[in-house]
């Protein structure tokens, strides 16, 4: 192979990285994941070509990367194990190790925990081989995350105590301010308040010494829950603190979390008009991330699917006059698979993947559309905000995978008894909106009424034998607002009246 062409595939190849690696923290930057994308895609099809292993491996690892910012999860997965491949018949065991964390990390997100694992611990046994100090001190902290996203407390704490000692003892920051501050937050809730907020605050010093502004900002919002379910009014100083650094470093998801732990704390106070604003500042900010999220995963998958089918066209061209009808079936083929990917690409983009029911952009759209029409002819529109009380115990004392099943059966429970012609959606974490078309508010309540009780006497320890589940409503029918989005507030409004006058319970 010729020096000067790998070299400057290389170079090429680095841009690409580059393009990924200075933007990770930016969901706003999505030509330069496309850029990255086409660029090492580029690269993948002449290291194909040329017969070049470790620059296929370099390559499948540069578009799993790509992929993986882009939310395409599952083409990064197929990328990754690709090059973990590649890299384990090299005997590369330093980029073995990267590509088994970055498996262990998609199967984190994809919350096949028991994959993660797997793959994690692999890529622990491969660094206890070798003097990767940064990789070993992350990985155990890897581990302690899924540990405690498990509800296995102590087995978290196990990794988490593990990865600081060693990351103390290395000098990894990074590693230390990760393992005092998820290990704090688990010994709090313990009842080991002291223990807790201490790490927590050496966790916020590491990464102020590290000039972290987003990891401050997490770990700033962390004490301001702490202090809040405590009473203490320093809650108010670490959650303001907390906005600041997290409005500094433009993370969004950062900045919503501290509006809603803002929101949280003024309604603990009393401050019921602060309480609102906050929480109204939050609900804009998450819509605004579930936006940009899944217009990045569907262009991510157009983007990817567009240079294949491109990469296909030019093979074609390439063999027209020797295999030119096996060429044009693969072209069929392809056609055929992007139709069914565009299908159900338009399902994913108006659904919810955990419940089935629609998404907080589908519900936008069609309510916008129902609202104009419903003033517009002079018919009825009730539209309900359903909050699932004390939803947050539940995931941190029964496991998330128990909160996951509560939030699939509450959705059934409502899709069960609602009409086919009624709005279902699923509009954030543990909040659910229905959309009564042509309905008069007091059938609504009497169908909010009926979905509230069916929740609250439906048999929950048949999935955990300490479960129960209520849930709060908020009812409004007010067509002389503005917006639809007016309307939703209101909803909003009196699910707080519900919520602040005992939960289990419908207000309108």
């Amino acid at each position: 192979m010729c020096k000067g062409r790998r070299n400057d595939i290389g170079s090429r190849l680095s841009l690409a990285i580059v393009h990924v690696a200075t933007n990770r923290h930016n969901n706003t930057q999505l030509a330069n994941y496309s850029a990255a994308l086409e660029t090492s895609l580029e690269a993948l099809r002449i290291f194909e070509q040329l017969n070049d292993e470790q620059g296929c491996a370099e390559t499948q690892t540069a578009v799993g990367i790509a992929c993986y910012f882009l939310g395409d999860l599952e083409r990064s997965l197929k990328h990754a194990l690709t090059a973990l491949k590649l890299y384990e018949k090299l005997n590369d065991d330093t980029k073995v190790a990267s590509a088994l964390n970055n498996i262990g990390t998609i199967y984190d997100l994809l919350k096949d925990y028991d994959q993660a694992l797997k793959y994690y611990q692999a890529c622990l046994e491969t660094l206890n081989s070798s003097d990767k100090s940064y990789g070993r001190a992350m990985t155990l902290n890897n581990i302690g995350l899924v540990y405690k996203n498990l509800g296995e407390a102590e087995l978290a704490l196990d990794y988490f105590e593990q990865g600081l000692k060693f990351s103390q003892d290395s000098g990894v920051l990074r590693g230390v301010a990760v393992a005092l501050g998820v290990s704090g937050e688990i010994y709090a809730k313990q009842g080991k308040f002291d223990l807790g907020v201490g790490r927590i605050l050496e966790s916020l010093e590491h990464f102020r010494s590290i000039g972290d502004l987003k990891y401050q900002a997490d770990a700033l919002i962390s004490l301001g829950q702490l202090y809040t379910a405590q009473g203490h009014s320093s809650a108010f100083d670490y959650l303001k603190e907390a906005l600041a650094a997290a409005e500094q470093a433009g993370a969004k998801i950062s900045i919503y979390e501290a509006h809603e732990a803002l929101a949280d704390a003024y309604k603990q106070a009393g401050d019921f008009a602060a309480a609102l604003e906050h929480f109204e500042h939050f609900h804009k900010l998450e819509r605004e991330v579930f936006n940009e999220y899944s217009d990045k995963k569907l262009k991510g998958l157009q983007i990817s699917f567009q240079l294949e089918q491109a990469e296909k066209e030019r093979e074609i061209y390439r063999l027209k006059h020797i295999e030119l009808e096996k060429a044009f079936d693969e072209l069929q083929d392809l056609h055929q698979q992007l139709e069914a990917q565009s299908r159900r690409l338009e399902q994913q983009n108006k659904e919810d993947a955990l419940t089935g029911l629609y998404n907080r952009r589908y519900l936008d759209e069609r309510l916008s559309e129902e609202f104009r029409r419903a003033r517009r002819y002079n018919h009825p529109l009730s539209v309900a905000i359903c909050d699932i009380d004390f939803f947050k115990r539940i995931n941190d004392k029964l496991s998330h995978a128990i909160g996951d099943e509560t939030l699939k059966t509450v959705a059934r429970i409502m899709k069960q008894n609602c009409r086919e012609v009624d709005i279902i959606a699923r509009y954030g974490g543990e909040e659910f909106v229905l959309a009564f078309l042509e309905t008069p508010l007091e059938q609504a309540a009497t169908a909010c009424e009926n979905i509230r009780h069916k929740i609250e006497t439906y048999p929950w320890q048949e999935i955990h034998p300490d479960l129960k589940v209520t849930i709060s409503i908020g009812l409004s029918n007010d067509l002389s607002l503005p917006h639809h989005e007016q309307l939703l507030t209101l909803a909003d409004t009196k699910l707080y009246e519900a919520k602040h006058n005992g939960k289990n319970q419908l207000r309108y």
